[in-house]
């Protein structure tokens, strides 16, 4: 028997965000009811300690990184 698939996102804490992947995760699991789609926030010392720090953007755990930089 076969895990029900799952995917994982973990984004830095905005409402802005928090609002947006809210909705695409509902439109997502709407075209695929069998996968559970898992949200997490945190701040940004935090973010980059997981995903970088402590290799999480390597090791499976998640399935998209997106890595945005302020230039100002």
């Amino acid at each position: 028997m076969h895990a029900a698939p799952a995917d994982q996102a973990s984004h830095i804490r905005f409402d802005g965000f928090e609002r947006a992947l809210t909705e695409q995760v509902r439109h997502f699991a709407a075209l695929h009811p069998g996968v559970t789609f898992t949200m997490s926030h945190a701040g940004p010392e935090e973010l980059y300690a997981e995903m970088v720090q402590h290799g999480g953007v390597w090791s499976g755990e998640y399935d998209l990184m997106l890595v945005l930089t302020d230039y100002d």
